[in-house]
Formats: structure tokens, C-alpha cells, sequence
């Protein structure tokens, strides 16, 4: 079972939002956000360079600071790597992962460490 939602009405069962890219993509999913008034707790990246400070008052962390800590959280990946990220954090341990194609999120919810294609 892949079962897939759509994020204005699944998102909202989440306290914590978590974007993964700090480049345009994730920017344009924090835009995206903002209008549902979905508050994001911060951006993460792999990239040292890309760490740093806030972007519209949002911080970007490092994946490995978060990874542990917010397993429950929704991670929304936007960008050319998504099937990469996505394996990433599915070993981490994240559970919730959305996706942004071609400006329609949907997401894939990841149940009982059972690996689902993406």
C-alpha cells in the first residue's frame, strides 16, 4: 500500500514542518505554505555551504541535527533530487515524506519501516 495526500488536507495533522532545500525550490515551498498559513519549523539541508542563518525568518539546520529529533515531523522535498533525498531520509528514520512536483504537492506516507518506491 503507497497511499498518497494531498497537503492542504494532510499537512495539518502535523505540528512540525520541516523543508528539506534551501535553494529555490524549498524557497517556493515555503511561499506555498505561507498562503495555507502552515507554519514551518525550519529548512534542512546535506550541504555545509547552504547552512547558514534564516531564510524569511525560518533557520536552516544541518539534516543531521533534526534527523533524530523529528522523526514524526513532515518533510516536504521539492527539487531535482528527490528520489535521493527521499532514500536518505527513510534511513534516518523519517516517516513522512510530501513532495512538491511540478507545483502540486502530494505526499507519500512511509508505515512500519516498509520501504515504498518513489
Amino acid at each position: 500500500m503507497n497511499p498518497l495526500f494531498k497537503i492542504n488536507e494532510d499537512i495539518y495533522n502535523f505540528t512540525d514542518v520541516i523543508i528539506y532545500g534551501s535553494g529555490k525550490a524549498g524557497v517556493g515551498i515555503l511561499y506555498k505554505l505561507f498562503q495555507r498559513n502552515i507554519k514551518v519549523l525550519c529548512f534542512v539541508d546535506s550541504n555545509p555551504d547552504n547552512i547558514s542563518g534564516k531564510i524569511f525568518n525560518v533557520p536552516v539546520k544541518h539534516i543531521d541535527e533534526l534527523a533524530d529529533k523529528y522523526e514524526t515531523a513532515a518533510f516536504i522535498i521539492g527539487g531535482r533530487y528527490m528520489q535521493e533525498i527521499s532514500s536518505s531520509l527513510i534511513k534516518k528514520g523519517i516517516k513522512h515524506l510530501f513532495f512538491d512536483y511540478a507545483n502540486e504537492m502530494t505526499g507519500v506516507l512511509h508505515l512500519g519501516g516498509e520501504d515504498y518506491s518513489i
